[in-house]
């Protein structure tokens, strides 16, 4: 069940780790996650190149502020629009180093969409694989998002289909084969 604390993002940047993601349209499930984005300046001559990888839509707005379990709203400190909420970052000397020598680094503004609960929510697994694949310089496997195996299959009943269930499990089934021993023996006896 989703709260009001919840974010499924839909909407991706332009990289190699969303790619995939936008493609099949599907989403990533946030719990409360706080704004990541560059800061302007720091890097000196050989700055980290920044690339937005999940970001709110345009009516996404950013809460500086919780009090008493509640959002506040600020119009002065808040901002609203598009605000990322994940990015991709890499480093190297240019000219220096190879590619395979630069950093990369994956910050994402949450910190339990990876946990043990929330990694089958959306397409949380997907995003991890993707973003594995890409610290690791394996582009090869960033093309697809591979098939996943049923693990787990899930009857979602009401109340009154449990108890209909139940009926026919505890007194339909031994009823009919009650009634199936009375004829074999009312057609051997007659």
């Amino acid at each position: 069940t989703l709260t009001e604390r919840d974010i499924l993002i839909r909407s991706f940047g332009p990289h190699p780790i969303t790619q995939p993601l936008m493609q099949a349209r599907k989403q990533v499930h946030l719990v409360l996650p706080r704004s990541v984005e560059e800061i302007e300046g720091l890097g000196g001559a050989n700055p980290p190149e920044v690339q937005p990888l999940l970001l709110t839509t345009e009516n996404g707005e950013e809460v500086t502020e919780i009090r008493e379990g509640a959002f506040f709203h600020d119009p002065y400190s808040d901002r609203r629009g598009e605000i990322p909420i994940g990015v991709a970052v890499r480093k190297g000397l240019k000219g220096i180093l190879s590619e395979a020598d630069e950093t990369r680094i994956v910050v994402i503004g949450d910190s339990m969409f990876l946990s043990n609960q929330m990694i089958p929510s959306g397409s949380n697994r997907e995003f991890a694989s993707m973003a594995i694949n890409w610290l690791l310089d394996r582009s090869r496997l960033l093309g697809d998002i591979g098939p996943q195996p049923v693990k787990e299959y899930r009857i979602d009943m009401t109340q009154s289909e449990i108890s209909r269930l139940s009926w026919v499990l505890l007194a339909g089934a031994p009823g009919f084969l009650i009634a199936i021993g009375c004829g074999v023996w009312f057609r051997r006896r007659y």
